[in-house]
């Protein structure tokens, strides 16, 4: 897997004189060789709405958060 998330947030703690800079990852698991072990993944938080009919009929809208992966590094283009 690429560098390019440690890059730039050392970039950003020089260049801003920050102490810190959280990145939000996904923390998902990825089992590589049969071995599970958390990545770093880009990727864009969604949020879906839709409409539940109820078992009376009702209709009640619900809202549901997800999140999806980019396959590829949208700094470097490698694939993770």
């Amino acid at each position: 897997m690429c560098e390019c998330l440690n890059e730039i947030r050392q970039n950003i703690i020089e260049n801003e004189k920050a102490s810190y800079v959280r990145i939000d990852c996904s923390n998902i698991r990825r089992t590589t060789e049969g071995e599970a072990d958390k990545e770093c993944l880009t990727g864009q938080r969604i949020e879906i709405g839709y409409n539940h009919i109820k078992r009376d009929g009702e209709i009640k809208k619900k809202e549901r958060k997800s999140f999806v992966t980019h396959d590829y590094c949208p700094f470097c283009g490698d694939k993770y």
